[in-house]
């Protein structure tokens, strides 16, 4: 992973990986980072967060607060000013703030848009739920686009669509009540309610969440209060539209199983 260039200098393909994780780990924060080491140093952070990154040479950010993100006995470590503790890691409470904060809270990429709207036959779905972060979303699929909405019922609060469901109708329906909502999340049917006087349809349609389409990825915010898409991408959408991402088409999938 390390060569010498004609120029002198030296390639170093763990500087590649750490600057890719790094600029993932600060989209998830909503900010996008241009440029390498240097010219992040340049910079003059108040606050560095270093993802394993050993080869960074730290004494460029002296006027910075380092915080490592890795093993203790890294080199990287023993030049940081702070080093997370075992519990950042495996804390239950940490995780619950993270899905809630880091996931939830922000824009979640949920998959590319053409692996979202087919099942594992490729046919078409109209319905699809996920659990974004701590919070269940339900994707609508129409010919008018994409939506996301609470995965939750607006009469008594009932799971819509189970986690990980997947349905092909025109209607989403409560399975506990049997009230019925459009693809676009307006009221269809709220049996035993049309003679109440003062129920109003309009008023009970399903929660809507922000959803964006992104060079072909899916990203939701499940709170609905992060700050506007563009925002959160910042610079990061002039670094990859050169590449065309929108076109690009899955070609194997591999899954794997953590013991985590």
């Amino acid at each position: 992973l390390v060569r010498d260039l004609e120029d002198g200098s030296r390639w170093n393909g763990f500087n590649v990986l750490h600057m890719a994780a790094s600029r993932m780990g600060g989209l998830m924060l909503g900010y996008a980072q241009t440029g390498g080491i240097r010219d992040l140093a340049a910079a003059a952070p108040k606050l560095v967060f270093s993802l394993g990154a050993d080869e960074v040479d730290y004494t460029a950010f002296a006027g910075s607060t380092v915080v490592y993100i890795g093993h203790h006995g890294d080199k990287g470590a023993h030049a940081a000013d702070i080093v997370l503790p075992a519990a950042a890691y495996t804390d239950p409470a940490v995780l619950a703030w993270e899905r809630r904060h880091f996931i939830a809270g922000t824009w979640a990429c949920v998959g590319r848009t053409e692996d979202l709207t087919v099942d594992d036959g490729g046919n078409p779905l109209s319905q699809r739920s996920l659990l974004v972060g701590d919070i269940p979303v339900l994707l609508t699929i129409s010919g008018d686009g994409t939506r996301a909405f609470a995965n939750t019922c607006r009469h008594r609060g009932h799971e819509l669509l189970p986690e990980g469901g997947t349905a092909s109708k025109r209607a989403v329906t409560c399975p506990y009540h049997a009230w019925s909502f459009g693809l676009d999340g307006q009221v269809i049917a709220a049996p035993d309610f049309n003679e109440v006087e003062t129920f109003d349809r309009a008023d009970y349609g399903l929660v809507s969440l922000p959803l964006e389409v992104w060079h072909g990825w899916v990203f939701v915010n499940a709170t609905g209060g992060a700050a506007p898409f563009a925002e959160h991408i910042g610079t990061l959408d002039e670094l990859l539209h050169p590449y065309a991402a929108e076109k690009l088409v899955r070609r194997a999938r591999h899954s794997y199983e953590i013991a985590a």
